[in-house]
């Protein structure tokens, strides 16, 4: 990394005080102490800018206490003589600045006639940059490569109350509502015991760990959606992201023993268990602890889960475990203006707003941010100057100017798909920006991309805190019927669990019956524990006592089933093509008793015989490779 990026680190580090936050009785202490961490080859540009001043106050303690008073304004009153006092460029490029991290100074350059970022004579391959002398912009960090500025962080805390506000520093609803919207509001209740139920965290052959980090196939999937009833994705679902992945991966992080224990199959304690969750996902001592699951509750999510559409480089490390990261906190923030709000918000005006109260979504320490993650792509088409290609590796870097668009937002708007996904939020999906070169094809940076807008629904108003009384569940009322005679299943009313489950076990007949066979019923199981399973639920769900026409039904499955308990390794081998030694092959006692069927020309032979096999035929005259050859040979 460059010097100038961990310079940058340096002055964007303003202690603990938010965003726009009132300042106290000591803010000129808190200032000076800031000022005192900088050298005086950082503090000069500084004072120039703010004075018009080349020659420096002596020593360093003087000079900081000058800036310190410059810029202690609490008032517009006592900000107003310092800000007309400066030029109108220098004015213009700290309005920028203090709502972007990084910004073109080419519209600033265009209204006054000034040249602000200048190339540098550079013998690489790449060109380099720099702040005109002269023009009190030097507090301004240049990026290495391109003509873009950046203003340090504690100074756009300094200056952010008393700018002009940009448009998306308010947020107002849209003004037509969205017309596909998706929603999980009312599956969740349901789905979610039944998804902890098939998930089995903590009893399953793979832990937590590995199911958060590397998720689940195809079949996995669709396994856990027959069982959860939890619906896919719109747009999103076409470009990899996947609804009950996504919260099954979320569970192996936050549905630790202490949580689960909250929820119940069927009844309120749904409710508590999904405030539980969001309780903990935003807690401050999420992440902190021993315990493996209150290590995962921590930024574990954000690097191992959230973040799927970057990568890192081989051989990199990085510090997984930890508190919850800030951007979980800036999350609240933006959730609090959507309850404010109550209603239909654009996705991406709702990150504008939070951007520009400098909420910047940092989940990763700067080091990895800088080195480690970068976006997999030959070229990314954003907007000059920040159009990225790789030379040579797919590498396209995420820090610094490009982190808003390949970091940031896309973290934002996987926290939003979370959210719906938990029922807390309602979202509208739309096409993704194709802005993305991989592999010969235009995609967007992101799954997330394709979100649109989206609302707080009054169960995620209640599980957040934002309403007192929680949302009133619909009674489950509901008949089932097993015919006494015939192997069908009438069902009416609403039960998940029990849709679910006649649809695997059963083929639809119309919308209300469903007809059961030995074949639908065993598919998908893949043990005659599994078999069993389903028989109980069988009687828990259907019918406790079922007729005797079902218990021989269940009698016959589970024959079948034992019928073939266990299978035996065995070899084909071809006989000689002499007939002659075929018939003295097959008079040979021994050769019957290791040969278990001569069928076209050849024999099976059980795997535990084949060596005798073997030195039987050598007897004959005929080489036979060993049991280890031949098995490499099979394969």
């Amino acid at each position: 990394m460059s010097t100038t990026y961990y310079y940058f680190r340096k002055l964007t580090d303003g202690g603990n005080s938010r965003p726009g936050e009132r300042r106290d009785q000591h803010q000129v202490d808190r200032i000076v102490g800031l000022l005192q961490r900088l050298t005086i080859h950082e503090l000069g540009p500084i004072f120039e800018a703010l004075t018009g001043e080349k020659k420096l106050p002596q020593p360093k303690e003087k000079l900081c206490a000058v800036l310190a008073s410059l810029l202690d304004f609490q008032t517009p009153e006592e900000f107003l003589p310092l800000w007309s006092a400066l030029p109108a460029h220098l004015r213009d490029a700290v309005t920028l600045g203090t709502f972007e991290e990084w910004f073109d100074p080419k519209p600033i350059e265009t209204a006054h006639g000034i040249v602000i970022v200048a190339k540098e004579k550079s013998y690489g391959y790449r060109q380099k940059y720099r702040v005109t002398p002269g023009i009190r912009l030097g507090f301004f960090v240049v990026h290495p490569d391109r003509p873009l500025l950046a203003m340090p962080g504690w100074l756009r805390e300094l200056f952010l109350p008393f700018m002009p506000k940009p448009q998306a520093w308010t947020l107002a609803p849209l003004e037509k509502k969205p017309g596909s919207t998706w929603s999980n509001e009312a599956g969740i209740i349901d789905g979610l015991p039944l998804l902890l139920r098939a998930l089995d965290l903590g009893n399953g052959t793979r832990d937590s760990w590995d199911l958060s980090k590397k998720g689940f196939n195809k079949t996995e999937i669709a396994r856990l959606r027959s069982t959860s009833g939890i619906p896919p994705f719109g747009q999103a679902a076409a470009l990899g992201l996947d609804s009950v992945e996504l919260l099954a991966r979320f569970l192996a992080c936050f549905a630790g023993p202490g949580v689960r224990k909250k929820f119940a199959i069927q009844g309120g304690s749904t409710l508590e268990g999904l405030r539980s969750l969001a309780t903990l996902f935003f807690s401050e001592q999420a992440g902190k602890g021993n315990t493996n699951e209150e290590l995962r509750s921590g930024r574990w999510l954000e690097t191992a889960v959230l973040n799927d559409h970057l990568s890192r480089k081989p051989g990199t490390q990085t510090n997984f475990f930890g508190e919850a990261p800030p951007s979980r906190r800036e999350l609240r923030l933006s959730l609090n203006a959507l309850a404010e709000l109550d209603d239909w918000v654009d996705a991406r005006g709702l990150f504008d707003w939070f951007w520009v109260h400098l909420c910047s979504m940092r989940c990763f320490d700067d080091e990895d941010e800088g080195w480690s993650l970068h976006l997999r792509g030959s070229r990314l088409d954003l907007s000059p100057p920040l159009d990225q290609e790789s030379e040579w590796n797919a590498q396209l870097a995420v820090n610094g100017p490009w982190r808003k668009e390949l970091l940031a937002r896309p973290l934002f708007e996987a926290y939003c798909y979370l959210l719906a996904v938990l029922g807390f939020v309602e979202i509208a999906e739309g096409e993704a920006p194709r802005r993305l070169l991989k592999k010969g094809q235009l995609l967007p940076i992101s799954p997330a991309d394709a979100l649109v807008a989206l609302r707080l629904t009054k169960l995620g108003r209640w599980c957040l805190g934002y309403d007192a009384d929680p949302p009133a569940l619909e009674t489950a009322h509901y008949e089932a019927i097993a015919d006494p005679e015939l192997l069908v299943v009438a069902f009416r009313g609403k039960h998940l669990e029990l849709r679910l489950y006649l649809d695997a076990i059963g083929t639809p007949l119309g919308e209300e019956r469903w007809r059961i066979t030995e074949a639908k019923f065993i598919t998908g199981c893949d043990s005659i524990a599994a078999i069993e399973k389903r028989i109980e639920d069988f009687r828990r769900l259907v019918d406790r006592a079922p007729s005797p026409r079902w218990e021989r039904f269940f009698a016959l499955v589970l024959e079948r089933a034992a019928a073939l308990p266990s299978r035996r390794a065995a070899w084909i081998v071809p006989l000689p093509k002499d007939s002659a030694t075929r018939e003295a092959l097959r008079a040979d006692p021994k050769f019957r008793a290791l040969a278990l069927r001569v069928e076209d020309g050849s024999v099976v032979v059980r795997a535990e015989d084949y060596a005798a096999f073997a030195k039987l035929l050598a007897a004959y005259g005929f080489w036979a490779p060993t049991e280890k050859r031949g098995r490499t040979a099979l394969r």
